[in-house]
């Protein structure tokens, strides 16, 4: 479905997360590569995000997992970066494309001072090693305001963002509140 919006979007990116069970798969990329062949959805337009689950997996393991996407053009992100230091210590090795920074630590910096020194510097960092940056958890006007200084690429909230059936997607797709980079 979603290379009907390639057309009018050239930059759209369809984001799915991946669970550790599919990483043991170990026809995944093959699968995702056939289903691309099949539907003419091209593999460069694709993300795979490694959920907050793969943080317990080994490095080596989920290294060979990203490596056979590259190969096929497909990018990478991370979510709940920043929730412990399993991602931090992964974060060189994997080279995704995109984190998405946990909740509970952009929650925490939109009230605590230190939290959001830390969110800071971890965003510049991220942004510096060429990646993009996602702001989880941003529900509010208030709060997009309250980090604008931030160098980031994207938010998530409930306010901002939610899942969507296609449908959904399709019927509000030409109103004028609908923003597909957001």
């Amino acid at each position: 479905d979603g290379k009907d919006f390639l057309d009018s979007e050239p930059d759209f990116v369809l984001l799915c997360s991946v669970y550790p069970s599919q990483i043991d798969d170990t026809y995944f990329a093959e699968n995702l590569e056939d289903l691309s062949k099949e539907t003419g959805f091209p593999l460069s337009h694709l993300s795979i995000e490694l959920s907050k689950e793969c943080r317990q997996i080994e490095i080596e393991k989920l290294s060979r997992f990203t490596q056979s996407l590259f190969e096929k053009g497909i990018h990478i992100g991370i979510d709940d970066f920043g929730q412990g230091n399993a991602w931090l210590n992964t974060f060189s090795v994997l080279n995704p494309s995109h984190v998405r920074f946990s909740e509970k630590l952009v929650k925490n910096a939109l009230v605590g001072e230190k939290d959001l020194i830390i969110l800071s510097h971890l965003s510049n960092m991220v942004k510096a090693c060429g990646v993009n940056v996602i702001l989880k958890g941003i529900d509010t006007d208030k709060a997009k305001k309250a980090l604008a200084k931030l160098s980031y690429d994207g938010i998530q909230g409930a306010a901002f963002s939610r899942p969507m059936y296609y449908d959904e997607v399709i019927e509000n797709y030409d109103s004028e509140d609908f923003d597909l980079k957001h």
